[in-house]
């Protein structure tokens, strides 16, 4: 079982929100698709409309950068739903950190 966690700070940086999940047996970036589009969906719900989203997972970051389409990858679905919903409505700021960082 694959299990993720998100935190929502304010830019004090004080503790405001937070939830997990699970996406059940799943590779490492299905997990981490998963997790960024329920983000990206609580962020838009709580009317939060600039976030910045951190992830340890640069492959991730890349794929959600990278403007081509690509219609074949295994998660194309949910990346192209990610970058949709990151490109209408919110300022989203997609950066990496270590893992020990977050």
């Amino acid at each position: 079982m694959i299990f993720f966690i998100f935190f929502y700070y304010n830019d004090s940086g004080v503790w405001i929100h937070g939830f997990f999940g699970s996406c059940g047996r799943a590779f490492n970036l299905l997990a981490e698709f998963s997790a960024i589009w329920r983000d990206l969906q609580m962020a838009w719900d709580l009317g939060y409309m600039s976030i910045i989203l951190e992830s340890d997972s640069q492959t991730t970051l890349d794929l959600i950068a990278d403007t081509t389409h690509n219609d074949f990858h295994p998660h194309a679905t949910l990346l192209s739903l990610i970058k949709k919903f990151a490109s209408l409505h919110l300022v989203v700021s997609f950066t990496h950190t270590l893992r020990e960082g977050n």
